[in-house]
């Protein structure tokens, strides 16, 4: 079985070296915390419970599902434009694709129906821009996410691993 450390070293073939896995120790604690947290909220709220009953929990689910499905139409559509940019910066291939493109278009779908249901509602005028806001701000924070070279100056070395242009350089002007 393999070891979930995140300097556990994953072998890989891509780019002639040594990778490091992907998903570490903290993700699987903090994946299960969240859905943990989620459940406890959504009970909270299924029975009554103050501070999280009536219309206050209604609001709280609604922005929470405006940020977390525009920080995954983010995420994929930055990945997207990388994986057609760059198609050998990482190791999706053929269906790998059509499941991103599929996801993308399923995630872009529901966001459409729940802004025309935002602003097509006879909520308050703040609401509209309240949502507007958050949907922008998760949209860039999950660009970000997906890549996090962008977050580096220009020069710094650890952008062009990060972004994958060492792999993607000529072998005469990879670093070791």
């Amino acid at each position: 079985m393999a070891r979930t450390f995140p300097v556990s070293p994953s072998r890989d073939t891509w780019a002639g070296g040594i990778r490091p896995r992907e998903w570490g120790l903290l993700h699987l604690i903090l994946l299960p915390a969240a859905a943990i947290a989620l459940f406890v909220v959504v009970f909270m709220a299924a029975l009554g419970e103050p501070p999280l009953g009536g219309t206050t929990i209604v609001t709280v689910l609604g922005f929470a599902f405006v940020v977390l499905t525009n920080l995954s139409l983010g995420t994929l559509a930055s990945g997207a434009v990388i994986e057609v940019r760059h198609p050998d910066w990482s190791r999706l291939r053929g269906a790998d694709h059509i499941f991103l493109y599929i996801a993308l278009v399923s995630v872009a779908a529901v966001d459409a129906v729940a802004a025309w249901w935002v602003f097509t509602s006879d909520a308050g005028g703040s609401i509209h821009w309240i949502f507007l806001g958050l949907a922008l701000a998760a949209i860039a924070a999950g660009v970000l996410w997906a890549w996090p070279g962008l977050r580096l100056p220009a020069g710094d070395p650890r952008r062009e691993v990060l972004t994958g242009a060492v792999a993607a350089a000529p072998p005469e002007r990879r670093r070791p």
